[in-house]
């Protein structure tokens, strides 16, 4: 065999080579990034279904709810509370919306300040605390403007924090647990002796010190 047709062989063989490593890593890659299926009775989107005809819930499912439920044992759909189904939806970045004209929007919290939201106030009952409400805090004493900075990290993106100026009102979007936790901490916070604000923190904030 001349040393030619030897080279001609050898470099056929490193090309046959390379191509093949290059179609193995290629299908490793395509199972790498293909989403895993779960079994049918892991589906989220079952589950919700399941749920909603035992509960006598008419559901408008949004198409992107279709993850597999991880949870440390199994969940039966047909025993499963409508509390229960709130708390599995938030776990998944879903929440149920206000019942309107006998149906329920299930769709990701980050449309939550879009859709129809439960208007409550101190008297309201039976709202669970994965449920994303609407409520109106009263700070006072404390001024409603002050307190945005502080308790807004504890909202959510898809929740919502403000103030009202003329009524130093706080107006909140986000889960009931999340309201009561900010409720109790302006509780805290009214029981600590008001301290008068420093000579810098005036300046800081344009106000002239008095004399």
């Amino acid at each position: 065999m001349s040393m030619s047709m030897l080279a001609r062989g050898t470099l056929l063989s490193m090309i046959l080579g390379l191509a093949f490593t290059a179609v193995v890593a290629k299908q490793a890659s395509a199972t790498d990034a293909a989403p895993q299926s779960c079994a049918a009775d892991l589906s989220l989107l079952k589950v919700v279904s399941e749920a909603g005809r035992r509960l006598n819930k008419k559901f408008l499912i949004d198409p992107r709810l279709g993850p597999c439920v991880m949870l440390s044992q199994p969940i039966d759909a047909q025993r499963i509370s409508y509390r229960e189904l709130q708390a599995l939806l938030a776990l998944h970045g879903f929440l149920d919306t206000m019942e309107a004209d006998g149906v329920i929007n299930i769709v990701p919290d980050a449309n939550a300040r879009q859709l129809p939201l439960r208007f409550i106030d101190d008297t309201a009952r039976d709202v669970g605390e994965f449920e994303i409400v609407m409520k109106i805090i009263d700070p006072s004493p404390l001024s409603a403007a002050h307190l945005i900075p502080i308790l807004r990290p504890l909202i959510p993106q898809y929740g919502h924090l403000v103030a009202d100026g003329q009524t130093n009102a706080l107006i909140v979007v986000s889960r009931y647990g999340t309201v009561r936790t900010l409720e109790a901490m302006i509780r805290k916070l009214r029981q600590r002796p008001m301290v008068a604000p420093r000579d810098d923190d005036k300046s800081a904030s344009g106000t002239a010190p008095t004399r």
